[in-house]
């Protein structure tokens, strides 16, 4: 798939109750958490969705959308990312995840194919909140979120899937993945460089 099949839609949308403040934009090494994100799918592509509640994120220049369904997690923000795409299929991101690379967005997405959702595995655990997501989920998710089931993982199992185990593909896996939700990750992680 050519990066130019896809958005890149990023999660910023979350309570950040463990971070006790807006977690994309909180300083992480001398900028917002959620610019380093930005920072690693700009070389990729510059069709960027942000799914957002706070209007802070304006500054970023980037198309900024409200959460569909507000308060009901991951599902609810890749719902809204997918419905306000105009492409079939999106790279999905958490914004906490300062370690992504231009060079796995880019890899990753070009390994997409017929599949519903595409995400890697990471010493045995699935990452959804780094994967490609096809249009079609859009039934799937919309269903959990208005019968109240709203575990991302239990969804995404009922999906077509296409699992990558990237522990062998890219040795940096388990930096790529870290996701910083609490201050005491952050000033644990400040001096590691991306």
């Amino acid at each position: 798939m050519s990066v130019n099949e896809f958005n890149v839609v990023i999660l910023a949308g979350g309570e950040s109750s463990r971070m006790k403040s807006e977690k994309g934009l909180v300083l992480f090494q001398g900028k917002p958490l959620i610019q380093h994100v930005i920072d690693a799918v700009r070389p990729v592509t510059d069709k960027i969705i942000l799914i957002v509640h706070d209007k802070r994120y304006n500054e970023f220049n980037l198309p900024c959308f409200p959460d569909i369904f507000p308060g009901v997690g991951p599902m609810g923000g890749i719902y809204s990312g997918l419905t306000y795409s105009n492409t079939a299929k999106n790279f999905v991101l958490s914004c906490d995840i300062p370690f992504i690379t231009s060079h796995f967005i880019s890899s990753f997405v070009q390994l997409s194919g017929e599949e519903d959702v595409l995400v890697p595995v990471h010493e045995g655990k699935m990452q959804p909140l780094c994967s490609v997501y096809d249009q079609r989920c859009r039934v799937e998710l919309q269903a959990r979120i208005q019968t109240g089931k709203y575990k991302l993982q239990d969804c995404i199992a009922q999906m077509k899937l296409k699992r990558v185990h990237v522990d062998t593909k890219y040795p940096d896996a388990e930096k790529l993945f870290t996701n910083l939700n609490t201050p005491d990750e952050l000033s644990k992680f400040e001096n590691h460089q991306a």
